[in-house]
Order: structure tokens, then C-alpha cells, then sequence
């Protein structure tokens, strides 16, 4: 995310992204981020599921058979067929009264899970937002400089062209000439150094 928006600033788009849509922009797509969310949001559910337990367990059961079988009509004395259905229907409940604390301590754990949780979310999100801020303004430094850089050279070459002259007419010595000659290499270096600086900038903040 970062690499994109500092790739935008330093082609001049069209879209002249400011640093607080850097860092929004950062904060929306960091894929640490959403995984430290998603911590949290698991960390909402233990909650609840620690709630639970403070809760009574209701359970329910059904049965049912069906036998086949012969027998006599005891008034006629005829062998018959007989069929019996049986059904059965449970419903119990329970509720813990104590169990060491344990529902307790599991409940206040799962709170702190939440705090740890948010705290680590907030860590994330504090340092991304550093790590843009610092390469946003790392970038802008190093274009300053390059073009302060880039005016002093010109400035320099014009001071060539003077002292050229004024050497030809004879006004100063060739060892000043020599002098402002080295001053705008000097001054040339310092551009190609700060143009190193500039690449130099965007490369670490991708």
C-alpha cells in the first residue's frame, strides 16, 4: 500500500494524494490490520461463549419401540396378533453452582483477551500510520534538497560563465577561475547525491 502511494507522489498523477489519505489509505488495506480486527472480533465471541457458561444446560430425549408378537384371546382362547408401542420422553436440566471459580475465571480471562486485543490493534494501526508519516515526509526532505541542490548548480554554472569571461579580459587570475570551476563540480556532485538521496527515500519506504 505504501509502495503505490509513494509511487503515485513521485510520477505526479493525476491524483495528488495528501498525507492523511496516505495514511487512511494505509490503515484501510494493511493486512496486519484486518488480522488484528478479526483477533478481536474472536475475542468478542470468547466472551460471549464465557457468558454462557454461567447459564443452566437444558437437554431433551425421545424414545419409542414397537414389539410384534402372538397370544391367546383369553375369552375365545384364539391365538392372536398383538402389537405394542412404547414411547419415552426426558427433559432434564442443570445449573453449576460452583466449580472452583473456574466459568469465573474463564469469563475474566476472556475479557482481558479483548483488552490485549484492542491494545495490539491500536499498536498496529499507530505504527503503520508512523511508517507512512515517515516516508511521506522523508520523500518530500529529499525532493527539497534535490532542488535546492539543482539551484545552487545553476547558479554555480552562471558564475562559470562570468569568471570565464572575466578571466579572458584579463580581470582575474586563472587560479579563480579554477576555484569557481570547482565549486559548481562540487556543486554538481551534490545534485547527483541528492538525487541517490531521493531514490534512496523511495526505496525504503516501500
Amino acid at each position: 500500500v505504501v509502495a503505490i502511494l509513494l509511487t503515485s507522489l513521485a510520477t505526479y498523477s493525476q491524483k495528488k494524494w495528501t498525507l492523511k489519505e496516505c495514511i487512511d489509505q494505509a490503515l484501510e488495506k494493511n493486512i496486519s490490520i484486518q488480522q488484528s480486527k478479526l483477533n478481536l472480533e474472536l475475542a468478542k465471541k470468547d466472551v460471549a461463549i464465557a457468558k454462557g457458561n454461567f447459564l443452566p444446560n437444558l437437554n431433551a430425549s425421545t424414545g419409542g419401540n414397537l414389539n410384534f408378537g402372538t397370544g391367546f384371546d383369553p375369552v375365545s382362547q384364539d391365538r392372536v396378533t398383538t402389537s405394542i408401542f412404547g414411547g419415552s420422553l426426558g427433559v432434564n436440566a442443570g445449573y453449576t453452582i460452583f466449580n472452583g471459580y473456574r466459568n469465573t475465571n474463564v469469563y475474566k480471562q476472556a475479557q482481558l483477551g479483548i483488552e490485549s486485543s484492542k491494545y495490539d490493534l491500536q499498536k498496529i494501526e499507530n505504527d503503520v500510520s508512523l511508517f507512512v508519516v515517515n516516508g511521506y515526509l522523508n520523500v518530500l526532505f529529499a525532493k527539497e534538497n534535490l532542488n535546492v541542490a539543482k539551484v545552487q548548480y545553476e547558479i554555480s554554472k552562471k558564475q562559470i560563465e562570468a569568471a570565464e569571461s572575466r578571466f579572458k579580459s584579463g580581470v582575474i587570475p586563472k587560479g579563480d577561475l579554477l576555484n569557481t570551476q570547482s565549486t559548481a563540480a562540487t556543486n554538481l556532485q551534490t545534485v547527483i547525491t541528492q538525487e541517490n538521496a531521493l531514490d534512496l527515500a523511495f526505496d525504503i519506504s516501500l
